[in-house]
């Protein structure tokens, strides 16, 4: 897989796609070779969905999944404390990272993950094929949803800590229901 550049609104940060000498996947295909990497979150405020990396050690979601509330608000929401978040059933032990702009946070579980995605450098271009992969409306199974890579926009940021400077966005498509707020956008 290789992934193209981060951050997606809503769904989480990173899109991955078969190499280019590769025959692409078909749905059935991306579900088979992702869904293990796909976790389950859960917070006393909501659940939502993440993916593993780094041999299954850290996990990837969007930062408002672990928002201390259960109502919107505008602004800067704080975070629950680690100890509040499951993933999977397993514990996390730190909240590594997590920029409130580009809504992306990164958490270190207890115990290493049984699968992971392996990440790297790559573009997202428009009218190419994109899946989602997560739990909507906290489902106990993964589901898939398909569509398309709408657009990719370059936004200016304020330098937040993991943001800085001009940042592209993709916009999908895919069907992304709550729940499965931090899943991967897949292709």
């Amino acid at each position: 897989f290789k992934v193209m550049k981060l951050p997606v609104v809503g769904v989480c940060v990173a899109l991955a796609v078969t190499g280019a000498a590769q025959k692409p996947l078909d749905a059935r295909g991306v579900f088979k070779k992702t869904a293990a990497s796909v976790e389950r979150i859960e917070t006393p405020y909501s659940i939502g969905t993440g993916f593993s990396i780094n041999g299954g050690k850290y996990i990837v979601t969007c930062r408002h999944v672990l928002e201390a509330s259960e109502t919107e608000s505008e602004g800067l929401v704080p975070i629950v404390s680690p100890i509040e978040v499951e993933v999977n059933g397993v514990p996390c032990v730190s909240i590594l990272a997590e920029d409130w702009l580009l809504d992306i946070a990164i958490l270190q579980v207890s115990k290493p993950l049984k699968s992971s995605l392996t990440l790297r450098a790559g573009s997202a271009e428009p009218g190419e094929r994109a899946y989602t992969v997560g739990f909507p409306h906290g489902v106990a199974e993964h589901t898939i949803s398909e569509g398309l890579v709408s657009a990719v926009r370059k936004l200016p940021l304020a330098d937040t800590g993991l943001s800085a400077g001009v940042e592209e966005f993709v916009q999908t498509t895919a069907a992304i229901s709550g729940g499965s707020s931090g899943s991967p956008l897949l292709d």
